[in-house]
């Protein structure tokens, strides 16, 4: 009779069995992202966002400045919206004013003596803030004190309209906004918010894109 072979049968490069669960997390996230990508063509999201540009597009013509805040994920997707409107595509555009509250180190070290961290981003708007200016805020956590504050000053004090991209629905933030952008996540999966973010980045955008036409014929 002819000997079984003893030789073990060989299984996947370690390297590949390692990237499994990497390719399982990221299968997840398209999946979720899938999800997401649906809610953008919702009524309520498109007019949301419809409402956002219009705000924005008043303060662009009138010369004013578009604050961004945020936290978290949503702090980083500040500064790239700001990076973007903050740079003129042609010499026939007039450059939007945009800048990212919380970047300044003089008005933030003073904060504890004017009433704590939390009012660091309100005390900022209040000092370079003005009428004819907008606030866009990026809020990936719902329960940011330090938002909240600059929020509702933004609309008491400072009557500015104020736009906000959330994904939490019962937000104490949404009484103060003009225009409410809000992307569900679709399951527990999007633990790390990649769909939200990718979905609020999307509109942002095309907001930007359309705020930059809206320079170009106000510049000629």
């Amino acid at each position: 009779m002819p000997q079984k072979s003893t030789k073990k049968k060989k299984g996947p490069p370690r390297t590949l069995a390692r990237n499994l669960s990497i390719r399982e997390e990221m299968r997840s996230v398209i999946m979720s992202c899938e999800v997401a990508s649906q809610q953008l063509k919702d009524d309520m999201i498109l007019l949301e966002s419809e409402l956002a540009l219009e705000a924005l597009t008043s303060t662009v013509s009138r010369r004013g400045n578009i604050w961004l805040c945020g936290n978290g994920s949503g702090f980083c997707l500040a500064m790239e919206t700001a990076a973007k409107l903050s740079a003129p595509a042609s010499r026939f555009e007039l450059p939007t004013r945009a800048a990212v509250l919380g970047l300044n180190g003089a008005i933030s070290s003073t904060s504890p003596g004017r009433g704590g961290l939390d009012d660091a981003l309100a005390s900022e708007l209040m000092v370079y803030g003005r009428r004819g200016d907008s606030l866009w805020c990026f809020a990936s956590d719902s329960s940011s004190k330090t938002l909240l504050s600059a929020v509702s000053r933004a609309h008491k004090e400072l009557d500015i309209p104020v736009v906000l991209f959330s994904e939490y629905p019962g937000t104490p933030l949404i009484r103060y906004a003009c225009a409410k952008v809000r992307i569900q996540p679709t399951d527990d999966r999007d633990r790390a918010n990649y769909c939200v973010h990718w979905a609020h980045s999307f509109i942002a955008n095309v907001i930007c894109s359309q705020l930059k036409r809206a320079s170009r014929k106000a510049g000629t």
